[in-house]
């Protein structure tokens, strides 16, 4: 009876860490309220550092263009951060990843996501975009899969796409990676990431 009880508690503590440790998020488009680009991060959590495990670098014209990872950071959804990896930069072996660290630790309740290249209409619906991305903090082993609707041009720059954690994270960065994303014109591989804001 002893060992019965034993091996049921174990099972039970087995279930709890599994379902702690991988939570999948359907992320709604909260808000309708139009936004400059100068104000898309007002109150956001201050980045430090914007790292991205590939940039692409291209020459168009005889003029050479890079999409760094600050640019998913600067307040400007005309700007983007485009992974620079073979392919549309995706999945679990090839997923591309953005880092975002803080200048300290912070109770993460929000993050709104502008989501593909937003500088023009065109642009959004020639390259690629997440539809999925898995997210990591700092301060937990959880990873949260976040899924995302295809916007349209005017819904994109109008407001975010928001997750609304059901309590905060307190983190002192957190990492993003590109599971799966929504095809753009036929040839055209990169994925993009306009913006992306943290807050408390």
């Amino acid at each position: 009876m002893k060992r019965m009880l034993a091996m049921l508690l174990c099972l039970t503590a087995l279930l709890f860490f599994n379902a702690n440790a991988f939570a999948e998020v359907k992320v709604s488009e909260k808000g309708k309220s139009s936004q400059s680009s100068s104000s898309l991060q007002w109150g956001a959590i201050p980045v430090k550092k914007a790292t991205a495990s590939s940039t692409l670098v291209e020459t168009v014209n005889g003029y050479t263009y890079s999409y760094p990872a600050s640019n998913a950071v600067d307040g400007d959804i005309k700007t983007a951060w485009i992974e620079g990896a073979k392919g549309a930069g995706a999945g679990e072996t090839w997923g591309q990843t953005l880092l975002l660290e803080f200048d300290g630790t912070y109770n993460i309740s929000r993050i709104d996501f502008w989501l593909g290249w937003a500088r023009t209409k065109e642009l959004l619906e020639k390259n690629k975009r997440p539809w999925s991305l898995e997210v990591r903090f700092s301060s937990t082993d959880t990873v949260y899969t976040l899924e995302f609707d295809k916007l349209s041009y005017n819904d994109t720059v109008k407001a975010p796409q928001s997750w609304y954690l059901s309590r905060p994270i307190r983190a002192s960065w957190v990492e993003f990676k590109i599971m799966t994303v929504y095809s753009g014109w036929d040839g055209v591989d990169d994925t993009c990431i306009s913006e992306i804001a943290c807050f408390e």
